[in-house]
């Protein structure tokens, strides 16, 4: 590797390469909660050989071109903050680390195209675009903390994706270098009919088909009205019908979340996403506001034991009502415009029951959208298991997936769900789920067991194995289900863009990856690290 090591400190120079183990440590893993696991036990986690800092497309593709050359594992890396182990570096080799790829574009103000690099973070490019005139539309709870390439790689979405669409629907364009150093330039042209838009073909490949560099983005002016609300709906299934009447109204409301009876009464009296979390929170995840909730004041180790049983923890959650929360939000440039759009989401809320709580919530719960990102490390740090899944179906399947995955897990974990990202033909569900082990080795299975009966409810009800987060390690095993005859389309563009498999390894079901949740697997890194200047 000392030979690849020095080649490479001749394309990005020594300042853009580094094997210190404190690098190669940092760059072990994203925020995928299994391996949290090992970390939280001082274990290491599979460490990549080096770290390299490209400044360039063409640097880029010099390192992807030496890789190849020599049959070096290389890992595209953004900001860290995916929750699936997309970036973790099962074989070694280098993480290539593009945040120095972080330019933002002057937006072309004719057609609202603007050109963005790929280690651009969230939050400094709407910023950016802000100051300009104009957003993005997409926001991310990670907004802080994951990049535009990291949204692209992983297909992802933003709070406000009901109006703005998803991360697909905004890229025109886009640069990408494939496995054996080609730099490709997708360019767009509106609605055009030229044969298969390859531009999708790369989006969402979690870099197995090519390292992103550049974006072309769609950007929309900045909306100069808003309104927020908070509606109070008697049964999820009514707030469920109403979202769906809303959208197939032709209503795009901008933020649009519907919070099951459990999470409505976890934050009774605080606002949906808001504040921080208590000391019973931070060491439980939130089962001790259920407690409260009932009017149940137990002490931490009481709840910490009530994990251990969650089946019994979701019976009493059962039992608390079933009034569901949603939180409501409209904008855009012409404020008649914005305040029927307004009026039509409350009145069609009010058909199914839903009583109307002032713009409070809403607006508390718009200071506070992004705290979530932040809330789950004290949780697993304090000994508890807690990870989120996001599936999406049509409307038709939404409520028996809602149903079917919460009973599913009833003896394994402690469950609660929100409704967002609305479309015209169907939803996502956000799954939270909670639960304590008392060994690393018991976390691990139950953390598998877990999400293997969850993805066999999913997979059996008609959802989708990702809305937003990606696949990563471990979903992959479901992989060749769920796209059919794509997943041989799918290896035959890894064979043609990555013939010597360095691009992510075992990613994707792709070249031996392993088949997570429940294949044994160790992520454990095999060496002991020394510190290399």
């Amino acid at each position: 590797m000392s030979e690849v090591v020095a080649r490479l400190e001749a394309i990005v120079g020594r300042d853009g390469v580094s094997t210190k183990a404190s690098r190669r440590i940092a760059y072990a893993r994203d925020a995928w909660p299994r391996l949290f696991l090992l970390v939280r036990e001082g274990l290491t986690p599979r460490t990549p050989d080096c770290v390299v800092w490209p400044r360039t497309t063409e640097q880029v593709a010099q390192v992807v071109a030496l890789c190849h050359e020599t049959g070096t594992p290389i890992v595209p890396f953004g900001a860290g903050s995916g929750v699936c182990g997309g970036t973790f570096p099962l074989r070694g080799g280098v993480i290539l680390d593009l945040k120095w790829l972080d330019h933002v574009g002057r937006v072309e103000p004719v057609d609202r195209i603007v050109t963005v690099g790929a280690g651009a973070i969230g939050q400094h490019l709407e910023d950016a675009l802000n100051r300009q005139g104009y957003t993005l539309g997409h926001f991310p709870s990670s907004i802080h903390c994951s990049t535009a390439g990291g949204w692209v790689a992983a297909r992802g979405a933003g709070q406000n994706s009901s109006r703005y669409g998803k991360i697909e629907d905004l890229v025109a364009g886009l640069t990408f270098v494939d496995g054996t150093g080609r730099v490709h330039r997708l360019g767009y042209a509106p609605a055009a009919g030229r044969g298969p838009d390859a531009v999708q073909w790369v989006i969402g490949s979690e870099g197995v088909l090519g390292v992103v560099t550049e974006m072309d983005l769609r950007v929309r002016r900045l909306p100069r009205v808003r309104q927020m609300r908070g509606l109070l709906f008697p049964s999820v299934a009514s707030g469920v019908e109403a979202m769906r009447e809303m959208m197939a109204s032709g209503l795009r409301p901008a933020v649009l979340r519907l919070y099951d009876p459990l999470d409505t009464a976890v934050n009774k009296g605080k606002g949906i996403g808001g504040g921080g979390l208590s000391i019973t929170e931070v060491l439980t995840g939130r089962v001790g506001a259920l407690f409260g909730a009932m009017g149940l004041n137990l002490k931490d180790a009481m709840v910490r034991a009530a994990l251990f049983r969650p089946g019994l923890t979701n019976f009493l959650a059962d039992r608390i009502g079933g009034r569901a929360r949603m939180i409501l939000g409209v904008e855009g440039q012409e404020e008649r415009l914005i305040h029927h759009e307004m009026r039509r989401c409350l009145e069609i809320g009010a058909e199914y029951g839903a009583r109307d709580l002032g713009e409070g919530p809403g607006l508390n719960w718009l200071a506070h959208r992004h705290a979530v990102s932040y809330k789950m490390s004290p949780v697993l740090l304090a000994g508890a298991l807690v990870d989120t899944l996001e599936t999406a179906t049509t409307w038709d399947r939404l409520l028996p997936l809602y149903k079917e995955v919460r009973e599913a897990l009833r003896h394994e974990a402690f469950v609660m769900a929100h409704f967002s990202h609305a479309y015209e033909d169907g939803c996502s569900i956000y799954f939270t789920f909670s639960a304590m082990a008392d060994s690393l080795e018991e976390r691990e299975k139950r953390y598998d067991r877990i999400w293997r009966t969850a993805l066999d409810a999913v997979m059996r009800l008609g959802g989708t194995l990702s809305h937003h987060h990606g696949v990563g390690m471990h979903k992959q095993a479901y992989l060749q289900e769920e796209l059919g005859g794509g997943f041989e389309l799918l290896r035959a563009m890894k064979r043609a863009l990555d013939p010597a498999g360095i691009l992510n390894p075992g990613k994707l079901g792709l070249l031996g990856g392993p088949a997570l949740p429940g294949a044994p697997v160790d992520l454990r890194n095999p060496e002991e690290l020394q510190e290399v200047a």
